[in-house]
């Protein structure tokens, strides 16, 4: 026969059991995330925050980030149905506070394939609220400003050459010779 042994790991899984379509976890790092309008038939919350210790995922978010934002924050977040098991939630009410705010932020949803989809996100009292769409990860970014490529403006001299007004000389008139008659 074959045995195994359970060997806890590195990962830190938070869950919370849902209550009328609600559903909120407290992480150690003071980070809340709170769901609602979840359906009857989801039993639990589940969320892994993704850290830079955790190298090999971290550096896969990054490349699939690609300069879309700064002070990343990726989680995995998904819920457990009523059998306990997994499954993901669309048009869930996610809310993220954090203990230190974001200037400009923004959420995007990743697919285990590597897609990156921008979510619309609202400011919410310290932190941010999006819906979920189905994916199991998410990432909160503080989105960089657009970098403004500057019009240049026309040419300027600054010493201009003023020709001088030309003058026009009259045309004269030719008055014919009288003709004489014999």
């Amino acid at each position: 026969g074959v045995y195994a042994t359970y060997k806890e790991g590195q990962k830190s899984y938070f869950t919370a059991e849902t209550k009328d379509g609600k559903s909120e976890i407290q992480i150690p790092d003071g980070t809340s995330i709170a769901a609602e309008g979840i359906s009857e038939d989801i039993r639990s919350l589940v969320v892994y925050p993704i850290v830079s210790e955790d190298t090999e995922a971290w550096a896969w978010f990054l490349a699939c980030m690609n300069g879309k934002g700064i002070n990343f924050a990726p989680y995995e977040i998904y819920f457990l149905n009523q059998n306990g098991e997994k499954t993901s939630a669309e048009n869930v009410m996610i809310t993220i506070s954090m203990p230190q705010s974001m200037k400009n932020p923004a959420v995007f949803s990743l697919s285990s394939s590597g897609n990156l989809k921008k979510l619309s996100a609202q400011n919410s009292g310290g932190g941010v609220a999006f819906q979920t769409d189905g994916s199991e990860y998410y990432v909160l970014a503080e989105e960089t400003a657009p970098a403004v490529t500057p019009t240049p403006a026309a040419p300027v001299n600054p010493d201009p050459v003023i020709s001088p007004t030309p003058t026009v000389t009259p045309t004269p008139t030719i008055t014919p010779i009288p003709t004489v008659s014999p």
